[in-house]
This record gives structure tokens, C-alpha cells and sequence, in this order.
């Protein structure tokens, strides 16, 4: 999906030529409706597109019928009642003229979106060859965004839906990919996943302008937007995005209002330095993200990042800005139907792509068994809930700790701090759902952490298997 950098600039210009070229010629489906397409299932799908001003039109699938008609600017939409599962079907569009959109699936539809490990492709996680070639589930479809940025929002994007299958699930993300295929086998109903990531991308150019207008604090931004508006050379010079909105407006925008269940995430490398900020806009763009779409408050999923960089030193953890911005991740929790998959277990050390995606997308899909279907297996792993101080000991109480386990026989990772806030590594002793722990550097503790660093050592999981969730304490309680 690597494109030059004149081809976004042209795409850009492209895009709003042909949106409006063909509204005068003949009704048109907007970019997401194609042969392959999944719907979303049990919610009422919107269809839209253009057509003539005045223009009826016509859309029906699975015997379900509806109707509209073109605004002074050619725009039409209309709602098909929701549906069970099922397919395939043919889903015609007819005006002026007849269009046919055939192999119709209706089931499960995810929004895979973030940075270069949700971009990272099936093809290079582990086990490639073989998970590729074993790939073959006909009703799992991936519509994949093409890269290209604006600093306006678009209304087309260039993408088509493709059946999963050996010859086309290589370049596919392997995140969304093993989501996909761990959601089939426990829901056994077609899924889609719309795929819209961008390798290397901050958060700010996937956050859309009314968010950033509605905020005082986001000034910068606009202004940084304003002046891509007012030269496009500094699109074009870029690597990376970075304008705020230009993979918004691109990537995203044109999916809205399409119907999904929700939206899976996996980015935060590209802010690292900036946990502060983050705390703010990751929340923020939850937020406009859901009203964009109109859907409700949507769930909202997301990874934390894994373990990356330095080891943690000897004598205690220190400071970490890859820490911080795990930290500020969780800020979005307060936030309804989100959830969180952990991955501090799973990086590569050295590596920023860990080819673990498997964990991932299974993490992932637990957590979408818990904030959406109702399955009733453990869905996270340890989850700190309190620290009690006792003398020269520290307790730490957790929940999601039924079976509480330090893989490898000795909880590691896990460290204590005096009133100076310098911590050092502690011995810890696991006690049913609680860790004590003490350290002869700290006589009198005050706060405690886990797993805090760029690649800290991490040992606790529950019975289920899934990890602790890396934590840092303020103070505790005589």
C-alpha cells in the first residue's frame, strides 16, 4: 500500500474531480459499496452515493426495499432495514440506470485502523507461509483504503472488497486478519473488515477538523492544517503524515456513514514523547470518530503498545516515555465501550513490528467477546486495583486474578519507590489475588510499579493466560 509521494498529491486532487464528474452522468454507490461487500448485521444499513438533483433512487437486497431522492447537489441516501447474517445476495441500485452489487454478505463489520502494526501485513508475521496458505475463509472480506492525503475531507477513496483466500490474505493486516478469523470460529457469521491504516502515522492527521476547531488547545494544529491548505508542498515533502486530518480526511471520512459494529486500533508509536498530549486527543478522537458516524457510542478497541527499546536498567526501572504513553492509552477506558488487548509481553525487543500478531488479534478478539458479544471467559489479564503499605511490605491487589502465575516461576518486573519516587526492583511473592512485595533499597515504600519501561521484564499472568496490565502507583495506605 506504499504510494509516491506525487501520487498523493494527485490522488487528492483526483478524488474530488471524480466525485463530481459522474453525480451529473448516472447514480453512483460511494467508494465502500462494491461486489464482496459485507454489511453490518441486526442494525439498519445506509447506502448512498450520487445521482441527478431530483433524481429517485431505488436500492433493494434480500428482499428489503428502500427509497430516495437526490438533494440539489446530487447527494442520495437511504436505509435498508437491519437483517440476520446471511448471504450472498445481489444488492441492485436503480434510477436512471441499473447497477447490480453482487455477493452481498451480511455479518460482523470492524473498522482496523492506526499506524504500521495494524498496516503490518500477514505475509511477514509468524508463520507466514503457512497461516497464508491456510487463509481460505471465503466469507471473511477485506476492503483495503488506499494511502493517500488531503487536507480536505474527501468523499471517495480508492479500494475494493476482496475475499479472503491464499492467493489475496498476504498483503491483508495481520492484526485485523487474526481478528477476523477468531471472530468467525465463535460467531460462525461472515465478517468485513475495513481496513484504513497508514504506516508511520501520528494520531493528529487521523483526527477530524471539527474535533480539532472544537478545542482551544488544538490552535497549533490548525494552524499546521492551514498552512498545508495554503502550500501542498508541504504534503508532498512528507515521509510520514503528519499534517493534522490530511488521513482523516482521506481514509476515513469517505467510510462514514457506513454500517460496522465498530472499530479495532493499533497506534501510539508515532506519539511517543507526547503521553501528556495523547492523554487528550486519543479520547478526542474516539469521540469524533462516534460522531461522525451517528451510531451511537460504537465499541472502540485498541492495543497498548508492546515492548520496545531499551531494556530496563539494573538497579530499578527509571524513567520511560513508551511507559507514559501505555499510561495515557488507558485514559480512553474512561471512556463507554472501550476495551483494551496488552502486548507489553509480546514485542520484539529491538523491533518496533513484532511478528506476534496471532496474540494480538486473539487479545483483541476477547475483548470484543466481552464489550460486544457476551462470552464469559476472561477477557483481561491482571488488572491493578489497589497498593496497601504495611511497614517495610507492600501489597498489591488486582483483579482479573483468578490463577495469578509468574510465568517462569519468579515474578519479575515489579518494583517499589520511597518518598523520593526513585524505584528499584523488588522482590515479590504471589498471595491468591495479591503480589507482596519489599525491597531492602525502599524501608519505607510508598508507590509501586509493573512492567514500567521501554522493555521492562514481565512475568504475571492469571489462569487464563493473558498478562498484567503495566502499572505505576502514586501512593499507598498505612
Amino acid at each position: 500500500m506504499g504510494w509516491s509521494r506525487h501520487a498523493i498529491i494527485v490522488g487528492a486532487v483526483l478524488f474530488g474531480l471524480c466525485a463530481t464528474g459522474l453525480a451529473q452522468a448516472e447514480v453512483t454507490l460511494a467508494s465502500p459499496f462494491g461486489d464482496h461487500m459485507v454489511l453490518q448485521r441486526e442494525y439498519p444499513a445506509p447506502v448512498w452515493g450520487q445521482a441527478a438533483p431530483g433524481e429517485k433512487v431505488e436500492v433493494t437486497v434480500a428482499g428489503q426495499k428502500a427509497e430516495g431522492v437526490a438533494d440539489k447537489q446530487g447527494q442520495w441516501k437511504v436505509t435498508l432495514p437491519a437483517r440476520p447474517a446471511g448471504g450472498p445476495y445481489t444488492l441492485t441500485v436503480a434510477g436512471q440506470n441499473q447497477i447490480e452489487i453482487k455477493d452481498v454478505l451480511i455479518g460482523e463489520v470492524w473498522l482496523a485502523s492506526g499506524q504500521s502494526n495494524m498496516q503490518f501485513a500477514l505475509s511477514r508475521a509468524n508463520d507466514a507461509s503457512g497461516e497464508v496458505a491456510e487463509a481460505d475463509h471465503r466469507t471473511i472480506h477485506f476492503f483495503q483504503v488506499s494511502q493517500v492525503m488531503a487536507t480536505e475531507p474527501q468523499t471517495t477513496c480508492e479500494g475494493a472488497w476482496t475475499m479472503c483466500s491464499p492467493e489475496t490474505a498476504g498483503s491483508f493486516s495481520a492484526v485485523a486478519y487474526f481478528f477476523a478469523r477468531d471472530l468467525q470460529k465463535r460467531l460462525g457469521v461472515p465478517i468485513g473488515i475495513l481496513q484504513a491504516a497508514w504506516s508511520g502515522s501520528p494520531i493528529q492527521p487521523f483526527l477530524d477538523q471539527a474535533t480539532l476547531a472544537a478545542d482551544p488547545a488544538y490552535g497549533p494544529l490548525l494552524a499546521h492544517l492551514d498552512r498545508a491548505r495554503k502550500d501542498p508542498r508541504l504534503l508532498e515533502a512528507e515521509e510520514w503524515p503528519t499534517v493534522p486530518s490530511s488521513v482523516y480526511n482521506t481514509l476515513i471520512n469517505p467510510l462514514a456513514p457506513y454500517g460496522m459494529r465498530g472499530v479495532i486500533w493499533y497506534q501510539g508509536e508515532g506519539n511517543v514523547g507526547e503521553a501528556e498530549e495523547y492523554r487528550r486527543m486519543f479520547p478526542a478522537l474516539i469521540r469524533g470518530w462516534r460522531r461522525v458516524w451517528g451510531q451511537g457510542d460504537f465499541p472502540f478497541l485498541f492495543v497498548q503498545l508492546a515492548n520496545y527499546g531499551r531494556p530496563s536498567p539494573p538497579e530499578g526501572p527509571g524513567d520511560s516515555e513508551r511507559a507514559e504513553l501505555r499510561e495515557a492509552q488507558m485514559v480512553a477506558l474512561a471512556l463507554p465501550n472501550t476495551g483494551m488487548a496488552v502486548a507489553i509481553d509480546i514485542g520484539a525487543g529491538r523491533d518496533a513490528h513484532p511478528k506476534n500478531k496471532q496474540d494480538v488479534g486473539r487479545r483483541l478478539a476477547l475483548v470484543a467477546g466481552h464489550v460486544v458479544y457476551g462470552w464469559k471467559e476472561e477477557y483481561s489479564g491482571p488488572v491493578f486495583r489497589e497498593l496497601q503499605i504495611k511497614g517495610d511490605t507492600a501489597r498489591v491487589r488486582f483483579t482479573h486474578a483468578d490463577g495469578l502465575t509468574a510465568k517462569g516461576g519468579e515474578a519479575k518486573g515489579f518494583a517499589l519507590a520511597g518518598a523520593d519516587r526513585k524505584y528499584y526492583w523488588a522482590t515479590a511473592k504471589i498471595e491468591g489475588d495479591t503480589v507482596v512485595l519489599s525491597s531492602p533499597e525502599v524501608p519505607h515504600p510508598v508507590a509501586a510499579s509493573y512492567a514500567w519501561g521501554d522493555d521492562p521484564p514481565c512475568s504475571l499472568y492469571n489462569g487464563a493466560g493473558l498478562p498484567a496490565i503495566p502499572f505505576r502507583t502514586v501512593t499507598g495506605t498505612e
